[in-house]
C-alpha cells in the first residue's frame, strides 16, 4: 500500500478542540513542534486520519489546520469550520 508523508500544523485557540486533534494526531505521526506534526502513514490511515480531523473542527471557523503533503507540494489541504478540506492547487508550501 502506498505510503503518504505530510506535514500538519494548526493554529486553534480552543483547548478542547485542540487536545483532541493532538490526540489524533499523535496515532498516526510524530510531534516536531508544539502545533506541527510530521506523518508518514499508508492511504487508508491517511484517510482515515483526515476524517476524524474533519468531524472534530467542521463547525468552528476559528480552528485553521493544514496537512501539506510532502512529495506533492502543490497538494495543500486547509482544514477550518468554513470549508473543511478545500485543496488550493496555486499555493506553495515552503
Amino acid at each position: 500500500m502506498k505510503s503518504v508523508n505530510v506535514i500538519i500544523f494548526y493554529d486553534v485557540s480552543n483547548d478542547k478542540i485542540r487536545n483532541k486533534i493532538v490526540k489524533v494526531l499523535e496515532k498516526y505521526g510524530i510531534r516536531t513542534q508544539k502545533s506541527v506534526f510530521q506523518c508518514q502513514i499508508n492511504m487508508r490511515d491517511y484517510i482515515q486520519m483526515k476524517i476524524k480531523l474533519e468531524s472534530i473542527v467542521k463547525y468552528d471557523e476559528n480552528v485553521q489546520l493544514v496537512i501539506a503533503e510532502i512529495e506533492k507540494p502543490s497538494k495543500v489541504h486547509y482544514l477550518n469550520g468554513e470549508k473543511a478540506f478545500n485543496v488550493n492547487n496555486d499555493d506553495l508550501v515552503i
